[in-house]
């Protein structure tokens, strides 16, 4: 054996087999249901510490009233460096997918501005499917360079499957951070510090729409509660629009969904087969946000429609809201987004697919309702030099993928490299969408 095989097998954590049988839906001596199989198959596959998984009935001799399943996985490699350098700046830091084989997450970065002597360091731990009951719980603490700071603790439980009955979760946020405060119709803003406390709780059951028990599930009716509690502390006295305010709100909402899978291959990964989701929901909320003694009733519907297609696949979600009781140009937002992948092309050197995702957001004139609800660009990866305090009231983002899946190998290396482009525009009250500025990533 070599010194790295050696090196690489004892740095490995092997998965436990009481971590695999907790993501089981099925149990020994119930009745045999295809879609459990599947759904086990599905949910395990999922995981960032699982490379492939297959779940079969075997030919049994032990009689025709009951039959073995076999389950076969075969781990991901789970321990991850990461490295980055970009002028005064390097990074190092560490991502375990697979600690102590309990398919739990841990992640920690660390960045260093040796120009500016400014640090950045992020930690965090997930325990995913605690005591076999899909409950995911995650502790995470972040520094950035300009000092400001982020804690979050969280524990839910998401309707994962078709099968799933309840859902819920909550969550404790605290952060402290320069922002900047939007006070006129001019685009340089002052910066102000602000620390903000909230809790969020939510909880929901999933009815199947089907009573045949026999029948595959595949549609459900879902209802839903949340309650969010917003805490400012010390709010800036020049903030005139009230703009750091705190609230609380609560919202019910009922849905409809018909969620489906199809298993494809080199979507993401190389060979990999990937569970893609299609069909359609329709989902109707409503509730009220008290604000400064004010209650200002709440209004939204959202619609998703997904599917495979001879060109390939396409996913649209529109989302529509307005609150009450207000400005009728104040209160009002609107956003669509979409997805589309190419079917697999050969390039005779690889095989490629091209993906396309637009955003469209139009929100409230009046520079948004508060912090966490204000648009921004996008996320951080997507263009890091316009970090989240660069706001509007519009955007647009256009975005494509080039993955490509190279044919040939090295030292049994598969490579399947990817090129992306961004392009976004942000816009104010008085501008129009298209013509302000134009960023490119």
């Amino acid at each position: 054996m070599k010194w790295y095989d050696w090196l690489a097998g004892h740095l490995h954590a092997t998965t436990r087999n009481s971590t695999v049988d907790n993501y089981l839906l099925f149990k020994e001596g119930e009745g045999y249901n295809a879609q459990k199989l599947y759904e086990s198959e599905r949910l395990l596959r999922r995981m960032p510490f699982i490379n492939r998984v297959n779940i079969s009935v075997s030919d049994t001799d032990s009689g025709k009233d009951s039959v073995d399943v076999v389950v076969k996985v075969l781990d991901s490699w789970s321990l991850k460096p990461r490295m980055s350098y970009s002028g005064s700046k390097i990074g190092l830091g560490v991502t375990d997918e697979n600690v102590l084989g309990l398919g739990h997450t841990f992640d920690f970065l660390y960045r260093n501005d040796s120009k500016e002597r400014q640090n950045y360091v992020l930690g965090s731990y997930t325990a995913y499917n605690l005591f076999g009951s899909y409950i995911n719980a995650q502790i995470l603490g972040e520094r950035d360079f300009s000092r400001n700071e982020r804690i979050n603790f969280n524990i839910r439980r998401d309707f994962f499957s078709p099968l799933t009955k309840w859902a819920g979760g909550f969550s404790f946020d605290y952060f402290m951070r320069n922002v900047l405060l939007p006070i006129g119709t001019d685009t340089t803003y002052p910066e102000v510090q602000i620390k903000a406390y909230s809790q969020d709780m939510w909880g929901g059951y999933q009815i199947p729409v089907s009573s045949d028990t026999r029948e595959k599930v595949s549609s459900n009716i879902a209802v839903i509660g949340r309650f969010q509690n917003y805490q400012y502390k010390d709010s800036p006295e020049i903030d005139k629009y009230k703009y750091f305010n705190s609230y609380n709100s609560f919202l019910m909402s009922v849905g409809f969904i018909r969620r489906n899978f199809s298993v494809q291959r080199n979507i993401f990964q190389y060979d990999l087969p990937e569970d893609i989701a299609y069909g359609n929901s329709v989902n109707f909320t409503t509730g009220a946000l008290s604000r400064s003694n004010n209650v200002k009733p709440y209004v939204g519907i959202s619609a998703s429609y997904g599917s495979f297609t001879k060109l390939g696949y396409f996913t649209l979600k529109a989302q529509f809201g307005r609150f009450f009781n207000e400005n009728s140009r104040n209160r009002e937002s609107f956003r669509l987004d979409g997805t589309y992948f190419t079917n697999l092309i050969d390039w005779k050197f690889a095989k490629v697919r091209h993906f396309f995702s637009p955003t469209l957001a139009l929100g409230n004139p009046q520079h948004n309702y508060s912090y966490i609800d204000r648009i921004n660009l996008s996320s951080p990866d997507e263009f890091p030099v316009y970090n989240s305090d660069y706001i509007g009231t519009k955007k647009l983002v256009l975005r494509y993928q080039l993955q490509l899946f190279i044919d040939k190998t090295w030292k049994n290396f598969h490579f399947s490299p990817y090129l992306t482009v961004a392009a976004g525009w942000l816009g104010m009250p008085d501008d129009k969408l298209l013509s302000t500025k134009q960023i490119l990533r």
